[in-house]
């Protein structure tokens, strides 16, 4: 993949992706290498934005605030179907190699397709089920970060080979964990980057690693695991 053209086709079809992208130079994920125990060398970056820049752009659609009607959930979930399907239509985020094939030199492929094919899916059911349903459909604050975690289990899976574990509590607010700290490196990225997502985001590491095991088994669900995973890392 190309950083300097990163997004190019895919603006035609939506003037905010631009823009988005612009927000998160290869630079900007190098707490994210660090966090995946990485050198923050070129390659690891763009590797890590490939896969991060599409679940950072759905997570936007996924923070409104406050309880959503029925129909406000719709709406979010088609504009949620609709960017995974544009990003695929674009063919501009194939560089999707694990950290390993990264480090190693190896040639990009286009894994990505077949995963924004599946948030595409799963909107496209969401939205059906929503739509045989009565009454209103609130969603608790926070909801968007639960759904990102989701997604960040998947991308910590296909980018290091390891199944994402649930974060070791180490007493009081303190854990500890692979996954836990990709995702505290993730959500830090976001918060700097994208000042106005904050309101959506857990207020401390240690509330990421509160809710990280609190929805832990909704998590591994909404993620598409089918048993939970061992808690040691």
């Amino acid at each position: 993949m190309s950083d300097q053209h990163t997004g190019d086709e895919a603006s035609h079809d939506d003037p905010h992706w631009e823009a988005f992208v612009d927000c998160f130079p290869p630079e900007a994920f190098a707490g994210v290498a660090e966090g995946l125990g990485a050198e923050p060398r070129p390659k690891v970056l763009s590797v890590l934005r490939s896969w991060l820049l599409p679940e950072f752009y759905l997570f936007l659609f996924n923070c409104p605030g406050g309880e959503m009607s029925r129909e406000e959930r719709v709406r979010r979930l088609e504009e949620r179907r609709d960017a995974a399907v544009t990003l695929l239509k674009s063919g501009s985020l194939s560089s999707t190699m694990t950290l390993e094939e990264a480090l190693a030199g190896a040639t990009p492929d286009n894994r990505l397709e077949a995963a924004l094919q599946g948030i595409a899916d799963q909107a496209s059911e969401k939205i059906r089920r929503l739509r045989s349903s009565r009454g209103r459909a609130g969603r608790p604050r926070k909801d968007a970060f639960l759904q990102l975690a989701a997604d960040l289990a998947r991308v910590y899976k296909r980018l290091t080979g390891e199944e994402a574990k649930e974060p070791q509590w180490k007493g009081g607010s303190t854990y500890g964990g692979d996954f836990y700290d990709f995702v505290i490196a993730v959500e830090r990225c976001l918060r700097d980057r994208v000042p106005g997502v904050r309101d959506e985001l857990p207020v401390s590491s240690g509330a990421i690693g509160d809710g990280l095991r609190k929805k832990w088994t909704t998590i591994r669900k909404m993620a598409g695991e089918k048993s939970p995973s061992s808690k040691t890392q």
